[in-house]
């Protein structure tokens, strides 16, 4: 149900602000990374265009290891997982440690009314 201008996936917040997202741009989706490094204002942005997406249901797995180290993987059948994008730290945010926090992102840049997305679960597991 996206249409072009929409975004749509998971995000990680630390100290950065990593975002692995679905976008569609001129009839096709692309998976892009984003990353924001947070200190007193936003001040570092990278934005990696990583693949292609084909079809309509792409799996997302967001991989904190030792509570310390964020990387990504997707799947599109939900069993034969790759990893995309680069690892980021999971770091205190300024003025101390919150935990990774995990979540899911929706927006649409434009003018046109934006789509939709159905997210059917999120799963937290050892």
């Amino acid at each position: 149900g996206m249409k072009d201008g929409d975004a749509c996936g998971m995000l990680s917040l630390g100290k950065y602000c990593d975002n692995l997202l679905i976008c569609q741009e001129n009839g096709t989706k692309s998976l892009w990374q984003i990353i924001e490094k947070k200190g007193k204002l936003w001040v570092e942005e990278s934005r990696n265009k990583l693949e292609a997406v084909e079809g309509e249901i792409l799996y997302l797995r967001m991989k904190v290891t030792n509570a310390e180290k964020i990387s990504w993987e997707v799947s599109q059948d939900g069993e034969n997982y790759h990893s995309v994008g680069q690892a980021t730290e999971a770091e205190a945010m300024p003025g101390g440690w919150v935990g990774v926090k995990a979540g899911l992102a929706a927006i649409h840049q434009g003018e046109s009314l934006g789509g939709y997305v159905k997210v059917e679960y999120f799963v937290y597991q050892k």
